[in-house]
C-alpha cells in the first residue's frame, strides 16, 4: 500500500514539472512571434524587409519624415544650396520600386515614407549654366553613397541628409598648334588667338582668317575649363565624339592631361549608338577626371593625318564631347544612367554637347 501511494506522488510531481515547462514554453513563442523576444534591433527578417516592428526606432505609425538636401560642393567659400530633380526608390526584394519623387532640396519639406525599407535616392541631369549633376560627393546623414546616388534605411521617425552635389558648368576651350607652334584663331575674325571660346566653334589656324592646312597632319591641344564659377564639368564620364572619315583620315590619338585615351565604342549603350552613329571613332574621359573653372583647364590633344594616298580632305573633321550623366525613362519615373542621351525613340541629350571642328575646306 504505501508503495503504490510513493508511486502516485512521483506520477503528480512528474505531471507537475511538466506543465510549468509547458507553460514556459509557450509564453517565450507568443513573445518571439510579436517580435518582443531577443531579436530587438533589426532581428526577425532582416534590415531594411518592412517588418516596421523589426526596427526599434520606427514609430507605431509607421512613418518617417524624410528631408534631403543639396548643396553645391563646389562652392568652398559659401553655403549654395540648389534644387536637383530626383526620384525616390524603395527596395523589395531585391528590386527598386518607385516611390515618389523629391525636387524640394533647398530648405525642404519633409517628405513621408514608409518606415523598416531600404531606399534608394536617384538624381536625374540638367543642362546649362550651373546645371544639375547626379554623383554626390559626400553625404551628412545615416545613409551610403553607391554608385554616385544614397542609399539608406529608413528606421526612424525623422532622417535628415545633406548632399555635397556639384553644379554643372558649360565649357569653353582654347585652340594649340603644336605643329606650327602657335595658338589657332576661330572662324569670326577673331583679333585674339588666344581667347577662349564656347560651344560650336570653328577654328582655323594660326594664321587669322586662313584656313587650316591639313598637309602635315594634325596636332592640335586644347584646352578646357568651365566657364561658371564653382562648378563641374564633368559628371559620370564625358565621351570624345571624333567624326573623321576613315578613307580620309588615319585613326586618331586621343590624350587627356597626356594619358593616351582607349577606344570606347563598347561602352555606348542601345540609345548612345542611335545617336553616335555618324562619329567614326568614340573615347572616354573618365568620371575622376575634374574639369572645373580653374586658369590652367585640362589638356586635351588631338592628333590624326591625312590616310595614305590622300591629297587633302573635302569636308571639316569634328572633335564633340558629350557628359554622360543619368536620365529619366520615357515611363516617366526610372531614372537609368550612365548615359548621354535619354531612351526616347529619338534620344535627347542629356547635357548639350560641346562641339569644336577645324576649318580645313
Amino acid at each position: 500500500m504505501a508503495q503504490m501511494k510513493n508511486s502516485t506522488i512521483v506520477i503528480l510531481a512528474v505531471l507537475v514539472v511538466a506543465l510549468f515547462l509547458g507553460g514556459i514554453w509557450y509564453i517565450g513563442n507568443s513573445l518571439s512571434a510579436d517580435g518582443g523576444g531577443g531579436g530587438g534591433g533589426s532581428g526577425g527578417g532582416g534590415a531594411g524587409d518592412g517588418t516596421i516592428s523589426s526596427f526599434a526606432g520606427c514609430p507605431d505609425d509607421g512613418d518617417t519624415s524624410l528631408k534631403i538636401e543639396i548643396k553645391n560642393s563646389g562652392n568652398l567659400t559659401g553655403d549654395e544650396e540648389y534644387d536637383i530633380s530626383g526620384y525616390l526608390y524603395r527596395i523589395e526584394g531585391g528590386q527598386e520600386v518607385y516611390f515618389t519623387a523629391i525636387a524640394d532640396n533647398t530648405n525642404p519639406t519633409a517628405t513621408t515614407i514608409d518606415c523598416g525599407y531600404d531606399y534608394i535616392y536617384k538624381m536625374v541631369g540638367a543642362s546649362g549654366a550651373s546645371g544639375d549633376l547626379t554623383v554626390i560627393s559626400s553625404v551628412i546623414g545615416e545613409g551610403t553613397i553607391v554608385d554616385g546616388n544614397l542609399k539608406f534605411t529608413a528606421d526612424k521617425s525623422n532622417m535628415n541628409f545633406i548632399l555635397k552635389v556639384p553644379q554643372h558648368a558649360s565649357l569653353e576651350a582654347t585652340a594649340y598648334d603644336n605643329i606650327n607652334r602657335g595658338g589657332i584663331y576661330e572662324s569670326s575674325s577673331d583679333e585674339d588667338q588666344n581667347n577662349y571660346e564656347v560651344d560650336g566653334v570653328v577654328w582655323q589656324s594660326t594664321v587669322n582668317n586662313t584656313v587650316y592646312t591639313e598637309t602635315n597632319g594634325i596636332d592640335i591641344s586644347f584646352t578646357l575649363r568651365a566657364v561658371e564659377t564653382d562648378t563641374e564639368y564633368n559628371d559620370r564620364g564625358i565621351f570624345v565624339l571624333v567624326e573623321a572619315p576613315v578613307a580620309v583620315w588615319t585613326a586618331p590619338s586621343i590624350k587627356i592631361e597626356g594619358t593616351k585615351l582607349e577606344d570606347a565604342t563598347s561602352l555606348l549603350n542601345s540609345h548612345e549608338r542611335i545617336s553616335y552613329a555618324d562619329y567614326e571613332y568614340v573615347f572616354m574621359i573618365p568620371q575622376s577626371l575634374s574639369i572645373k573653372d580653374e586658369p590652367d583647364g585640362v589638356e586635351l590633344r588631338w592628333g590624326m593625318n591625312l590616310a595614305t594616298g590622300v591629297g587633302s580632305a573635302s569636308a571639316d573633321p569634328e572633335v564633340d564631347l558629350a557628359v554622360r550623366s543619368q536620365a529619366l525613362s520615357i515611363d516617366g519615373f526610372t531614372v537609368f544612367g550612365p548615359t548621354a542621351v535619354t531612351d526616347a525613340a529619338t534620344p535627347v541629350t542629356v547635357h548639350t554637347h560641346f562641339d569644336m571642328s577645324l576649318d580645313i575646306a
